[in-house]
C-alpha cells in the first residue's frame, strides 16, 4: 500500500528542518569532542549525541520513503548520491599525496565522509527507490492479472 505523498510545502518544510537539525548534530557531536578533550570520556553525553545522530538519520529515511513514489524525487535523490561521489573524488584526488598533519586529517574526513555517504546515505536510499520500483511492478501485475480473469 502507497503512502500519502508529502505536498511540495510539507516536504521543504520537513528538509529545512532537518538541515537545521544536522547542523545542531554538528555542533552537538563538536561539543562532545571537545568536552572528552577536557575531561576524558563522557560516556552519557557520547550516548546522547549518537542518539540524536540516529534520530536525524531516521528522520531522513523517513521522509526518503515518504516521497520515493514520486520519480521525480527519486532523480533528485539519485543526483545528490552522484554529486556526493564526485565531489569525494576530487578531494581525494587533491589528498593523493598528504605532506602536512591538516592534509592527514583532511584524507581521513574525506574517507570517513565516503563511507557515511555509501552506508547512511546511498545505500537505504537505493533500497527504498528499488522497494518503491518492485511495489510499482508487482502493483502493475497484480492489475494484468486481474484484467485477464
Amino acid at each position: 500500500m502507497p503512502t500519502a505523498v508529502m505536498s511540495k510545502e510539507q516536504r521543504d518544510q520537513a528538509i529545512l528542518g532537518t538541515f537545521a537539525l544536522l547542523e545542531l548534530d554538528d555542533q552537538l557531536i563538536e561539543a562532545v569532542e571537545e568536552l572528552e578533550e577536557i575531561a576524558g570520556p563522557q560516556p552519557t553525553f557520547s550516548n546522547f549525541a549518537r542518539g540524536f545522530g540516529e534520530e536525524i538519520r531516521n528522520r531522513v529515511l523517513s521522509l526518503v520513503k515518504d516521497n520515493v513514489a514520486d520519480p521525480r524525487v527519486q532523480a533528485a535523490m539519485l543526483k545528490v548520491i552522484r554529486i556526493g561521489g564526485e565531489l569525494l573524488e576530487r578531494e581525494r584526488a587533491e589528498l593523493q599525496s598528504p605532506a602536512t598533519p591538516e592534509a592527514v586529517q583532511k584524507l581521513k574526513d574525506v574517507e570517513h565522509f565516503d563511507k557515511f555517504l555509501r552506508n547512511e546515505i546511498a545505500k537505504p536510499i537505493l533500497e527504498a527507490i528499488s522497494n518503491e520500483w518492485q511495489r510499482q511492478r508487482t502493483e502493475a501485475r497484480l492489475v494484468r492479472n486481474h484484467e485477464r480473469k
